[in-house]
């Protein structure tokens, strides 16, 4: 079984290579893209295995395997940054919530509710 840190990196990895082919399709149709694309997890084990390139002992066989976004925030195309838990816009189309903190969410982020 996977530890949910993992599936998370090898998902945020996912979303990395989909921003480089969206990068590169966009560079081919002569579009200015201001870089690095910024790209946020709520996961702080995959933000910390994506920011920190020491090799752990627990991480070592995702390092082997998934290597290409650690590849291509070095390169600078790429930034992925943590969104805290509660001010993550996601949860509300992810996850039934709390009714303070539905209402946090859509006043924070201008949502209009009905």
């Amino acid at each position: 079984m996977l530890s949910s840190t993992e599936a998370e990196y090898m998902a945020l990895t996912e979303c990395v290579k989909h921003a480089q082919w969206t990068l590169s399709l966009l560079n081919q149709l002569d579009f200015d893209i201001d870089l690095p694309i910024e790209l946020f997890t709520d996961s702080l084990g995959a933000h910390a295995i994506t920011s920190n390139s020491v090799c752990h002992k627990c991480t070592k066989h995702i390092d082997i395997k998934y290597p290409y976004i650690c590849d291509t925030i070095s390169l600078g195309n790429i930034n992925v940054g943590a969104v805290p838990m509660k001010e993550n816009i996601a949860d509300l189309l992810m996850k039934a919530l709390p009714q303070s903190s539905h209402h946090f969410l859509v006043q924070k982020f201008n949502i209009v509710d009905s």
